[in-house]
């Protein structure tokens, strides 16, 4: 019947020995992460880091919007010169 019962709660999500492991895990994280904010220090090295990276991820957003504008200029110049050349074979062959 054990069993049984396993295989029905498997079929419905997430084992319950996962689920406990899972918020162990997790208390065992805030409980570290608590210990360490304590700390002033720390608090300034985790904030800095933090601060560091937000302006990285802004840098590397800013960099894929720069290329971005730069391949859509140049895909619009290569449109122009493909329809220009279509138009000069279009003449050609209209000759």
């Amino acid at each position: 019947m054990e069993k049984q019962d396993d295989q029905k709660q498997q079929k419905q999500g997430i084992h319950p020995g996962a689920a406990i492991a899972t918020g162990v895990i997790i208390g065992a994280a805030g409980t570290v992460v608590g210990t360490v904010l304590q700390d002033k220090k720390n608090r300034e090295k985790v904030k800095a880091a933090i601060n560091s990276i937000k302006d990285k991820a802004q840098e590397y957003m800013q960099k894929g919007e720069d290329i971005k504008e730069d391949l859509s200029e140049k895909a619009g110049h290569e449109k122009r010169k493909a329809t220009h050349i279509a138009e000069k074979l279009s003449k050609e062959v209209k000759k």
